[in-house]
């Protein structure tokens, strides 16, 4: 939009460590948010093209339909299939990503471009429609080169907090 009047915030800080939290109350404050985690997994990781690349990258070879729908056979051991019934198993993509660097990098590097894209085309519907503040909730932020210029504040909270939080929520998924 036309003369940025609109403040915008970026929230860092690493797992568990209470950055939902902090977006939660801006949110209620009237802020509005830009969660990258969301828009990576809603729509980024669904599209065709991220996906053909996941196959192709990931699966040995394709087995025969099952009962629960197409199943496929990892590079990573045994059947971890990506999509079942045109579901994405999203748990299956983090065993694989978070088990394997490399793998997560080049999850990173696809998906960046399409979760750039997507923000700012967000931050500019915002700024146009006059909200006073925009919170983006992006973790690798500063690795998505964004052009823009937040407010930068990092999120922290002590060790056992973050992972009494952290296994909490394992639990709760």
């Amino acid at each position: 939009g036309e003369g940025l009047m609109t403040k915008i915030i970026a929230i860092l800080g690493g797992i568990a460590s209470g950055k939902s939290t902090v977006v939660d109350r801006l949110k209620y404050k009237g802020a509005v948010a830009i969660h990258a985690d969301n828009i990576n997994k809603e729509e980024v990781l669904v599209l065709p093209e991220i996906y053909e690349q996941l196959r192709a990258r990931w699966q040995i070879w394709p087995l025969y339909p099952a009962g629960d729908g197409f199943q496929s056979a990892s590079k990573f051991g045994g059947s971890l299939p990506i999509r079942i019934r045109g579901e994405l198993q999203y748990q299956n993509i983090a065993q694989i990503i978070f088990n394997n660097p490399e793998e997560l990098e080049f999850v990173q590097v696809i998906t960046r471009p399409f979760v750039v894209k997507r923000i700012l085309n967000l931050v500019d519907i915002y700024n146009n429609r006059y909200h006073k503040v925009i919170v983006i909730d992006a973790p690798m932020l500063l690795e998505l080169n964004l052009p823009l210029s937040p407010d930068i504040y990092f999120v922290d909270c002590p060790d056992a907090i973050r992972m009494r939080r952290y296994i909490d929520r394992c639990y709760e998924n």
